[in-house]
Order: structure tokens, then C-alpha cells, then sequence
């Protein structure tokens, strides 16, 4: 940053120099002085953060439901996801768009994991409900 401290101070002299390149997102000015390599690994680690933006009320919203009935499940398939995530970041930061792929399908089994024991849940709530209420039929 210190290369455009000059520039910065003609511009602005009033203002310090925005420390790490702030407000730059890393398709700016300040990026532009840095190389290919170092611009696209920090847009496919922007990216992954976005994507866990996009894809955490998913998570939050499955794990939240099926903790109703399957706690220790939860938990289990709950870490399952986050080592699946962390494969999906390591695979995306290193290789691009393609090595995201095995952690991608660990995450995406286990959300699917949990919903499919949310909705077994609610299945067996309603046959317990049934349940009952046939006993009382009887009596």
C-alpha cells in the first residue's frame, strides 16, 4: 500500500491511506498494481465466502429443524458439513471452480441428511399422534 501513499495524499490530504487496499474489493485501483496470480486467488476466496453467505440459512435452517428430534445426529452430521466446507474452500482456493467439487457433495449429503431426518421426524410425530388417538378411540 505504501506505493500509493504519494498518490493517496495529493488526491486526499486529509485523510490517511486506507490500510490493506479498503474500500478496494479486489477489482479496483489498488488492485490493479498487483499480479494475475495474487488477483485470482483472492476473487476464488471472495467467492467462497460468498457462496457460504448464500448457503448458510440452508444449514442453519436444517440443523435447527432436525435438532427437534435427532440431536446427537445433528451434532454428528452437523461436523460432517463443516469438514465438507472446509474440503470445498481448501479445493476452491487451490485449484479454482473444479476442485470444489468433493467438498460440495460432502455438504450437500449432509444437508440432505438432515432433512430427510427432519421430515422423519415429523412422520413419526404424526404417527405417534395416530397412535394415541386410536388408544382413546378404544377406551
Amino acid at each position: 500500500m505504501s506505493k500509493f501513499e504519494e498518490e493517496h495524499k495529493k488526491a486526499f490530504p486529509d485523510m490517511p491511506l486506507p490500510k490493506q487496499g479498503y474500500p478496494d474489493g479486489g477489482n479496483g485501483y489498488f488492485y490493479q498494481k498487483n499480479t494475475y496470480e495474487a488477483w485470482y486467488g483472492y476473487n476464488n476466496k471472495v467467492r467462497v465466502h460468498q457462496n457460504l453467505l448464500e448457503q448458510f440459512p440452508y444449514y442453519a435452517a436444517a440443523l435447527l429443524f432436525c435438532s427437534f428430534h435427532h440431536g446427537i445426529a445433528t451434532f454428528v452430521v452437523g461436523v460432517w458439513i463443516v469438514i465438507g466446507r472446509t474440503i470445498y474452500t481448501v479445493g476452491y482456493v487451490r485449484g479454482g471452480g473444479k476442485g470444489r467439487l468433493p467438498g460440495r457433495l460432502m455438504e450437500f449429503a449432509g444437508v440432505l441428511a438432515l432433512w430427510g431426518l427432519t421430515f422423519y421426524g415429523i412422520a413419526q410425530m404424526f404417527e405417534e399422534a395416530d397412535a394415541s388417538e386410536m388408544g382413546r378411540k378404544s377406551l
